[in-house]
């Protein structure tokens, strides 16, 4: 039975009726460029096959239902009194919440949600599920939103609604990915390319360390302050043409070190020498040279360039 197949299934069993709408996200993994997005930088992500799916219809009140078949509690709130519960559910919800805002017409809504991708698993299944629901909103009640706003519109449900200080590459490569290619993004402008994966006898393997990722509960939010601390001292010393650490250079890293502290300043260098690779890295590609992409792969884990 396919993801379709069972969507609509559990829904009938579940509502009584067929759903009027199924829609899916994929999750992503990031090739390289970690902790570059939210410091307007560069990264290079790509879709993988495993999806959110959410299949829904409407309702002819301001209920709204949801239910998961991933083992988490089914939720009922009204869209006029719209809370934030620490559940799932908020990222469903905060993506309504958002539309409502933008005074689109929406009314009360069933709806199940089934996904394939590794909760905690760091593959993004939080963005998927953002995307997925903004998906299922524009099918419900016939919203047309354009590819980049779709991405900024559910970036904003997670760090105004769920509270996530992130930056935009996960709804991105949601939104924008192609099957085949990885997706370079500039994460200030916005600009970004899809650039094809000419894998040859390789792969991309994903790995489970089995460690559990929670972003809102981890030092995510953390990294991002202490990133915005290191852009406050650079400015403070004089550098006013750093909005971002994407404007801060090694050279000026090193200039400045007796003012960063070590765990500011290793944040900084990470992000200084991850942009460079990011960029090489996309060149690389364009080249077909899988070897030294590989390399910069290597490097970027390396202590050294580390957080």
């Amino acid at each position: 039975m396919s993801q379709k197949e069972f969507l609509l299934t559990a829904f009938v069993e579940k509502f009584g009726k067929k759903p009027e709408v199924i829609s899916c996200a994929p999750g992503r993994v990031n090739l390289i460029g970690e902790h570059t997005d939210y410091n307007d930088g560069f990264v290079f992500p790509m879709a993988i096959e495993r999806k959110i799916w959410i299949a829904g219809r409407k309702r002819t009140d301001d209920q709204i239902n949801l239910v998961s078949l991933n083992n988490m509690p089914s939720i009922t709130m009204n869209m006029k009194k719209i809370t934030k519960r620490n559940l799932w559910s908020d990222y469903p919800v905060g993506v309504f919440n958002e539309l409502m805002q933008s005074d689109h017409q929406l009314s009360g809504i069933d709806a199940i949600v089934y996904g394939d991708i590794p909760l905690g698993s760091g593959l993004s299944s939080s963005a998927a599920l953002l995307v997925s629901s903004l998906y299922l909103y524009m099918g419900l009640f016939d919203i047309e939103i354009d590819p980049i706003e779709r991405a900024l519109l559910t970036l904003r449900a997670e760090t105004d609604f769920v509270g996530l200080e992130c930056g935009i590459m996960d709804q991105y490569i949601a939104v924008l990915g192609k099957p085949d290619h990885a997706l370079f993004v500039d994460c200030r402008s916005l600009d970004s390319e899809n650039i094809p994966l000419n894998l040859n006898n390789y792969c991309i393997a994903i790995i489970d360390t089995k460690k559990s990722r929670d972003l809102v509960e981890s030092k995510y939010n953390e990294r991002g302050r202490e990133c915005s601390d290191a852009v406050k001292i650079l400015q403070k010393a004089g550098e006013s043409n750093v909005k971002a650490l994407r404007d801060a250079t090694m050279k000026m890293l090193q200039q400045y070190r007796t003012l960063l502290p070590e765990n500011i300043f290793r944040r900084s260098r990470h992000v200084i020498s991850e942009n460079d690779r990011v960029l090489e890295s996309a060149e690389l590609l364009k080249a077909g040279n899988l070897k030294g992409f590989g390399q910069l792969m290597n490097d970027s884990q390396q202590p050294a360039h580390g957080l």
